[in-house]
């Protein structure tokens, strides 16, 4: 089990939880553990899933602190390999996730719908998707059906999110094409399921046409230049392969971005911003057109975001049959970068064949603090104006920190994977502080070959600069959903924030562990972890050491200010004051830790604790008095002119704490 963010996590002077791994003699950032792992897996393509599979998912079925790992199939069954602690034991039957042999599954997303702390399994089929219960026991029953979320479309992705704020999990389901009609296809509308809780029939009530996030559009005017006759007029909607349900404007709620296949022939990529905020009630509006978000209309396959330029806001990377496109977000107005950066990644050397890309995942692959590139290419079959390189490698690219990245080389990647890639998910599997991920090669005839099996890619630490370190959070909302998704993460290093969503989203098909990572480069502690909780609240830890894998519990007694130091002359004391509030719904026993130190990050000379009970939705402030006595001032000497005031409020298993930096008169 992860350590809790207790006092002696944070506080201690004891090694870190989790330190990297002595570095070994390979020279690749990646290393095909699939074998030595015992998670090779062939994937096999389905009679109406065109080779748009597989997705895969890890997730911590059995609440045993590590992440198993579910690898669907379109034709044959689906495996779920349990995980203790590194070793993985093939458990399909016993799970119930196998079901038969003719699903035409496509994409996977895992999430909680039920908030009962076990993380139930979506997936996305053609034809009635399946909603996997998860029942405590190492088992799952699909309650599709019963819950009102089977469906009956050609789904290809999904998403969980509390986008109306009420605490539980809501569903957004991505359809592809009704009617194929190439390249002019008749798309199917996306779903919205509102979660009504625990009610009596079906718990999701279907929203989208509702609320205009559908993705509904009329077909416009033919392209000129090519044999194909628009349908113009009639009704479509997008080909949606991706969902991203990122707060793109921080405003409070989560937002949805759609990722359009064929974009230019019948309906681009959407931009849904989220009104909830208004006042209104759940709302949305299409700004699309307004921020440019689809500057550039495309055959999407995945979308994933990232600040990767430290600018303060999300940039977003999307993949594509040809040059693939990068967002770089301007103030609410989107630009394309693609090009300056160097991430195109849309065709051969030779420039005789295009790349299809389909999974991207940002990442610190390198704990420098710059979220690094990771892109799955593969064919698919196409006509000849849109022909793809039927061996094409996958991209790993390392952001260079000046908004430009550099493409690692094949042979130096160790993860470059000729196979048909589709999805990727991302998990810290041997618990190192390193990214790993397993890598979904579709299996459809004509597609990939016989040794393209999905594989497990572990990370190299010898590639990693051994000074640099790394934070990974797991949150639990206790008011909001149990899995914190919609929570906004923001890391306080060597004075720059390093921003994070967590987000129960796919980036193409998959469903990525949820723990949250960072990599700190060579900074000595994170100076603070801020914390926007999707209902609201807000939550800092100060003083957090590098290397540590911490759990992180919502708070319900909450430390609403640390006051200014007061100088009282007079008395010759100093006082320090320390705001609680609570936000339970009853008696809460807390206790406060207040630790002062003479310069900022000097020496402790002044530690203190005291505690209480707080009433629910009460508030209270506790004072600590320091006498100023002649060792005190003979810490102070020499030592610098400020006050580094940090404290801590602990309730149950949850921390909140503020820090000030005061100046001594």
């Amino acid at each position: 089990m992860l350590p809790t963010t207790a006092f002696s996590a944070l506080l201690g002077s004891a090694a870190a939880a989790a330190l990297l791994a002595a570095p070994t003699q390979a020279q690749t950032w990646f290393t095909d553990q699939s074998d030595a792992y015992g998670v090779g897996y062939k994937h096999v393509d389905g009679n109406f899933s065109y080779a748009m599979g597989g997705g895969a998912a890890w997730f911590d079925y059995d609440n045993d602190g590590d992440e198993d790992l579910l690898a669907t199939n379109s034709f044959g069954r689906h495996d779920m390999f349990r995980n203790d602690g590194g070793v993985f034991t093939e458990v399909t039957v016993e799970s119930g996730v196998e079901l038969g042999y003719i699903t035409d599954t496509i994409g996977v997303m895992a999430g909680d719908y039920d908030g009962d702390g076990w993380i139930d399994v979506y997936l996305t089929n053609s034809g009635a998707n399946i909603l996997f219960h998860n029942n405590a026991d190492g088992s799952f029953t699909d309650v599709a059906a019963a819950e009102g979320v089977a469906g009956d479309d050609w789904s290809s992705c999904s998403a969980w999110g509390d986008w109306d704020k009420d605490g539980d999990l809501d569903l957004y389901v991505g359809n592809y094409v009704d009617s194929l009609n190439f390249p002019y296809h008749f798309g199917g509308v996306n779903r919205y399921y509102e979660n009504q809780g625990d009610v009596v029939g079906p718990r999701f009530v279907e929203r989208a046409a509702e609320l205009g996030i559908d993705d509904f559009a009329l077909f416009g005017p033919s392209i000129s230049g090519f044999p194909y006759i628009s349908p113009e007029g009639q009704a479509t909607a997008g080909c949606a392969l991706s969902i991203c349900s990122i707060d793109w404007d921080e405003d409070g709620d989560q937002d949805i971005l759609v990722g359009n296949d064929f974009g230019q022939w019948v309906t681009p990529n959407k931009l849904y911003r989220n009104d909830l905020d208004l006042g209104g009630g759940l709302a949305f509006t299409d700004i699309t057109e307004e921020t440019n978000f689809d500057e550039r209309p495309h055959y999407n396959m995945g979308i994933n975001g990232a600040d990767y330029d430290h600018d303060g806001d999300w940039d977003f990377y999307k993949s594509n049959l040809g040059d693939n496109l990068l967002l770089r977000n301007d103030k609410g107005l989107f630009a394309d970068a693609t090009y300056t950066a160097g991430v195109a990644s849309g065709e051969t050397a030779d420039g005789t064949l295009l790349v299809s890309s389909w999974s991207i995942q940002w990442a610190d692959f390198d704990l420098d603090t710059f979220e690094d590139l990771y892109v799955s290419n593969g064919v698919i079959p196409a006509a000849p104006f849109i022909k793809n390189d039927p061996r094409a490698a996958n991209d790993l690219y390392l952001n260079d920190g000046d908004g430009t990245f550099t493409e690692v080389a094949d042979e130096l990647s160790g993860a470059a994977d000729d196979g048909a890639g589709r999805g990727v998910a991302m998990c810290d599997v041997n618990r190192d502080g390193l990214l790993d991920f397993y890598l979904m090669n579709n299996g459809a005839p004509g597609v990939g070959i016989q040794s393209d099996f999905c594989r497990l890619f572990v990370a190299n630490p010898a590639m990693v600069d051994p000074a640099n370190g790394f934070l990974q959070l797991r949150l639990r909302g206790t008011t909001s959903n149990w899995e914190a998704f919609g929570s906004r993460i923001d890391a306080l290093v060597d004075g720059v924030v390093l921003k994070r969503q967590l987000l129960g989203d796919p980036v193409f098909l998959c469903s990525s562990s949820r723990e949250v990572h960072f990599g700190l480069g060579t900074a000595s502690e994170v100076e603070s972890v801020q914390i926007h909780w999707p209902q609201g609240t807000f939550q800092e830890i100060v003083g957090v050491p590098r290397n540590l894998q911490l759990e992180i519990f919502e708070p319900q007694v909450l430390m609403s200010g640390l006051q200014p130091t007061e100088f009282d002359g007079a008395n010759k004391v100093v006082r320090f004051k320390v705001d609680l509030a609570s936000v339970a719904a009853g008696d809460e026993a807390y206790g406060v830790l207040l630790q002062v130190r003479f310069g900022e990050g000097g020496p402790i000379v002044h530690q203190a604790s005291a505690g209480g009970v707080l009433g629910g939705g009460g508030s209270t402030t506790q004072t600590f008095e320091v006498p100023v006595t002649p060792s005190i001032i003979a810490a102070i000497t020499g030592q610098g002119f400020e006050f580094d005031v940090r404290a801590y409020v602990v309730a149950g298993t949850a921390v909140d704490s503020r820090r000030n930096v005061d100046p001594i008169p």
